[in-house]
C-alpha cells in the first residue's frame, strides 16, 4: 500500500498541484481553492466538539500558569527588575493565551493523525524567514491568516516528533525556497500640519484637562460624553497618546541570544516541546523592543483616579503596559467593559485575564456581584435603526472565520464548521423561486476565496454584497438571517424581522438563557434547521408583519432582550447608576 502524504497547509497544496493519495490535515488547507477535493480524505476538526474544546481548555490553562510563571521570573530578571513579576504575569498572558492554543491544537491535531496512520510522509520545503512578529495582535493575525507561519508550525511538531520517536513519518525534501513575508505593515501618510495640530491638543489635554476617570475605548460616544460632564471634565479628544510606532522596534544581537535559552520545566511530551520552542515565537515587545516599549509607557503623564477599558489592555501593549502600571503600582482602578452581544459561555475567550486584572465588570448580562455591574446599554439609545419600508431583500449575513484555529472560542473555529453557507444552500433549494432571487449575502468580514468560490455555485455574484457596514444592509432588507448569535443577531432583531440559523451544538450556550431561547424557537425566531427556516420564510412571506408583530412573537422577543438591558427604554436610570458607580469607587 503506498503511503500517503500528509499536508497541513495550502502552502503544500500550491507547490504540488497534481493532488495524488494525500490526506489533508485540515479543511483550511483549500482556503484558496474552488472546492473540496475528496472529502473523505480531509481529517475532522478535533475542536468542532464542545467536549473536546472544555476538556483541552483546563488542560490548557494549567500548563498556561505554569510556563507563565516560569517566563514572568526569566523577563523580569532579563529587564533588570523593571517592573514586578506580577506585571510581567499579566502582561505575557494575552500572547501566552493565543500562543498555547495555536501550536496545542496543531499537536493534538498531529497526535491523532498519526495514530490512525501508522506511516506518512511529510513534505519539508526549506523557508527564508524575513519577518518576526513585534507584539501580540501581530502574533494573533499571522497565526491566524499566515500559510507560511501554519506550516512551519507544523514543521516543528512532526520534526520534533519524529526525533523524540514518537511518530514514524519519512521526510520529503524540497529543493523550493519559500519567502516568508508574512504581515505587510504600512505606515499611513497624514498630513504634517494635522499631526502637529494634534500633538498639541494631545499635550494640552494631558497638562491641563488631565482627567481623573480615563475612557479608553469599550463604551459609546453618549454615555461617555455623560460621564465625562458627569466628572466635570472634558473628554480626551485623541487618545493617540496610546498610538506607539511599534515598527521602530529592531532586532538586536540579544534576540539571538534570547531564542537560544531554553526553559526547563517537568512535564508532559506538549510541554517539553513549548519549552524547546517558545523563546523563537516571543514578540519583540518583550524583548529587544521591551526598553523602547517601557521608555514611551514612562512618558505617558495621565494620572486618572479610575481607569475604563473595553480592548485596549488586550492587544495595545503600550496600552496594556501603561494599565498594568497604574494598577498595581500606583493602586488605580480598573473597569473591564464587555466586548459585545456574545452570551456564550464566556470562561473561554478572554475573561479569566480580565478578572485577574480588573477590579470592575460592566458587562451587557445582568450579573448581581459586588465587582460586576450591568453595562447600560446605550448603543441602541434614541439609535434603533429601523427597516426602510417596501424592501424586498433577504439578508444573509455570514460567519466567515479565520483561515487557521489560534485559540478557542465559544463558537465554530473552522472554516468550514460554521456551516452558514451551506445553510444558505439548503435554504435556497427550499424556498419558493421567487423568493430566491431576494436573498442576499452579506459578509461578517472580507471573505476568502474558499468563501467565494462556494457562494458563486448556489447564488449569481450580484447577489454577494461588497465588505461593507452591515447596519446598511440590515437597514434595507425586508428579512435578515443571522447565522451567528452575537452582536448582530441584537442589531437586526432591534430593528425588524430576523430570524437566527445556527448550529447549537457548535455554540457554548449561556444557561441563564435556556428558557428565553427556547421561547424564540417556539416562536419561529430560531432555527437549527436550515429546511424548517426555509419553509417558515414561505409561509409568512407574503405578510412578513403579520408573524412579526403576534403577541407571542413579541413576548419571546421581550423575553430575550430583556437578559440584556433591551430594548432601553428604562436605560436612564442604570446610566445614572453607572455614574454614582464611577463617582463613589
Amino acid at each position: 500500500m503506498k503511503i500517503k502524504t500528509l499536508i497541513t497547509t495550502s502552502l503544500e497544496l500550491n507547490e504540488n498541484k497534481k493532488l495524488n493519495n494525500f490526506l489533508f490535515a485540515g479543511d483550511w488547507c483549500f482556503k484558496d481553492k474552488k472546492f473540496f477535493q475528496n472529502d473523505k480524505k480531509i481529517f475532522n476538526n478535533i475542536w468542532d466538539s464542545q467536549q473536546e474544546i472544555n476538556k483541552d481548555y483546563f488542560k490548557i490553562k494549567k500548563i498556561h500558569k505554569k510556563i507563565n510563571n516560569e517566563l514572568s521570573n526569566y523577563f523580569f530578571h532579563l529587564h533588570e527588575k523593571k517592573i514586578s513579576k506580577k506585571i510581567w504575569k499579566n502582561l505575557l498572558f494575552v500572547w501566552l493565551t493565543y500562543y498555547l492554543f495555536f501550536y496545542y491544537f496543531k499537536w493534538k491535531t498531529i497526535s491523532i493523525i498519526f495514530k490512525k496512520n501508522k506511516k506518512l510522509n511529510f513534505i519539508n520545503y526549506k523557508v527564508i524567514k524575513n519577518t518576526s512578529h513585534l507584539d501580540s495582535l501581530d502574533f494573533y493575525n499571522i497565526s491566524s491568516t499566515s500559510d507560511i507561519f501554519n506550516y512551519l508550525a507544523f514543521k516543528k511538531i512532526i520534526l520534533y516528533k519524529k526525533k523524540r520517536k514518537l511518530i514514524k513519518v519519512k521526510i520529503l525534501k524540497k529543493n523550493n525556497k519559500i519567502k516568508d513575508n508574512q504581515i505587510t505593515r504600512k505606515k499611513s501618510q497624514k498630513n504634517l500640519r494635522f499631526l502637529t495640530l494634534k500633538k498639541m491638543i494631545i499635550f494640552f489635554q494631558i497638562n491641563f484637562l488631565n482627567p481623573k476617570l480615563l475612557i479608553l475605548d469599550g463604551i459609546n460616544f453618549k454615555l461617555s460624553l455623560l460621564i465625562n460632564l458627569f466628572s466635570f471634565q472634558f473628554p480626551l479628544i485623541f487618545k493617540d497618546v496610546f498610538e506607539w510606532e511599534k515598527e521602530k522596534i529592531k532586532i538586536k544581537d540579544n534576540v539571538n541570544k534570547i531564542k537560544s535559552q531554553r526553559l526547563k520545566i517537568k512535564g508532559s511530551e506538549f510541554e517539553k516541546f513549548v519549552m524547546n520552542n517558545i523563546f523563537d515565537d516571543i514578540p519583540l515587545c518583550f524583548t529587544s523592543g521591551f526598553k523602547h516599549l517601557n521608555a514611551l509607557s514612562e512618558k505617558i503623564k495621565l494620572d486618572p483616579r479610575v481607569i475604563i477599558s473595553g480592548t485596549q489592555h488586550i492587544h495595545n501593549e503600550l496600552a496594556k503596559l501603561w494599565i498594568l502600571k497604574q494598577k498595581y503600582i500606583k493602586n488605580k482602578k480598573l473597569f473591564v467593559v464587555s466586548h459585545g452581544g456574545g452570551h456564550q459561555n464566556l470562561s473561554l475567550t478572554m475573561y479569566d485575564y480580565e478578572h485577574k486584572i480588573g477590579n470592575y465588570f460592566f458587562q451587557w448580562l445582568d450579573k448581581k456581584t459586588f465587582f460586576n455591574f450591568r453595562l447600560p446599554n446605550t448603543k441602541y439609545l434614541f439609535n434603533i435603526k429601523k427597516r426602510i419600508k417596501n424592501s424586498e431583500k433577504i439578508v444573509f449575513v455570514g460567519n466567515e472565520l479565520k483561515s487557521y484555529i489560534n485559540r478557542i472560542s465559544p463558537g465554530p473555529m473552522s472554516i468550514s464548521s460554521a456551516n452558514a453557507i451551506k445553510d444558505l444552500e439548503i435554504i435556497c433549494q427550499n424556498v419558493d423561486t421567487n423568493i430566491k432571487s431576494k436573498i442576499f449575502y452579506a459578509p461578517k468580514k472580507k471573505m476568502i476565496n474558499f468563501f467565494f468560490e462556494k457562494l458563486s455555485k448556489i447564488l449569481n455574484k450580484k447577489q454577494i454584497l461588497p465588505n461593507s457596514e452591515l447596519d446598511t444592509h440590515i437597514k434595507l432588507s425586508k428579512l435578515v438571517i443571522c447565522t451567528y448569535p452575537q452582536t448582530t443577531f441584537f442589531d437586526a432583531i432591534m430593528s425588524g424581522p430576523t430570524i437566527l440559523v445556527y448550529n447549537p451544538k457548535l455554540w457554548k450556550q449561556y444557561k441563564k438563557l435556556d428558557k428565553p431561547y427556547k421561547f424564540l424557537k417556539e416562536n419561529n425566531i430560531i432555527f437549527d434547521n436550515p429546511k424548517d427556516a426555509a419553509n417558515h420564510i414561505n409561509n409568512i412571506w407574503k405578510d412578513i408583519d403579520e408573524w412579526w408583530l403576534k403577541e407571542d412573537v413579541i413576548n419571546a422577543r421581550n423575553m430575550f432582550l430583556k437578559e440584556f438591558n433591551l430594548p432601553p427604554k428604562n436605560n436612564f436610570s442604570d446610566i445614572f447608576k453607572c455614574l454614582k458607580i464611577f463617582k463613589n469607587v
